[in-house]
């Protein structure tokens, strides 16, 4: 269990140092944090820019809601709109998001915490810190920073409040799962908490476990799948597969857990 628990954390990755809803790609981080209390707003002028050349970042909350928002199970999105090997959107030929139609964002009412962030990025800490940063525009873009509203009142009008609160639930979930593997070794895991969003990318360990080890959750992209994961646990309880997004989220959290538990029983 120990070699299964080393080779498990050797393929845990950070996924962007940025925090919390970052974009990746050409938009840097500006100066002057801010918080909730202080003064800013943005008028998206729906160029399409900021929607080219980004990586975004996605959580297993964020992949469910876009799969329901599409019509797919999470397997599905999975397969069709995100990178193979890291959660985040693909992007086409030309840079722009997979999701982007001809009239802009093709899921904008269930878009990620990243999409709704934008010009911002948030950072949060394990103590529950929280600030946000000015990220530079991309060059032509036609959206326009003001002042006439405070931070806290334009994040409600971007309705980030249950995107904000699934992004730490799971970012408290990494945390959790590499603290367990770690033990197991032995090995502390601070250089993962650096940025306080991690991923378990790929791996290929999972299906030659054996029926008394652990159950089978791999990494990115199965791990992520809530749809499966949730399936499986429930079939495995005799549970009844829930179809709203929030019982479906506690148990795919549940089902981690547990997981852990076994772990560490197995050990």
């Amino acid at each position: 269990m120990r070699e299964f628990a080393r080779h498990w954390l050797a393929r845990a990755r950070e996924v962007s140092s940025g925090g919390s809803g970052s974009l990746g790609g050409s938009a840097d981080v500006a100066v002057s944090p801010l918080d909730r209390a202080d003064a800013f707003g943005y008028d998206c002028g729906r160029c399409g820019r900021c929607c080219r050349d980004k990586d975004v970042p996605l959580n297993p909350y964020e992949i469910l809601l876009l799969a329901r928002a599409r019509g797919q199970s999470t397997t599905e999105l999975l397969d069709e709109v995100v990178e193979p090997n890291w959660p985040v959107l693909r992007r086409r030929s030309d840079g722009s998001c997979a999701l982007l139609g001809s009239e802009g964002c093709s899921v904008h009412a269930a878009r990620p915490l990243a999409c709704r962030l934008y010009p911002l990025a948030r950072l949060h800490t394990q103590d529950g810190e929280e600030r946000f940063e000015r990220l530079v525009p991309r060059i032509g873009a036609t959206g326009v920073m003001h002042d006439r509203t405070s931070l806290g009142a334009w994040l409600t009008e971007q309705d980030c409040a249950v995107a904000i609160e699934m992004s730490d639930r799971y970012q408290r979930l990494y945390v959790r799962v590499l603290d367990s593997v770690a033990a197991l070794l032995g090995q502390p895991f601070e250089d993962a908490h650096a940025g306080h969003r991690v991923a378990l990318t790929e791996a290929s360990y999972g299906a030659a476990q054996a029926p008394g080890q652990a159950p089978h959750l791999p990494g990115f992209p199965a791990w992520f799948d809530i749809d499966a994961v949730v399936a499986g646990y429930c079939a495995r309880l005799g549970l009844a597969v829930p179809e709203e997004i929030e019982p479906l989220v506690d148990l795919h959290v549940r089902a981690v857990i547990d997981w852990l538990e076994a772990v560490r029983q197995d050990d």
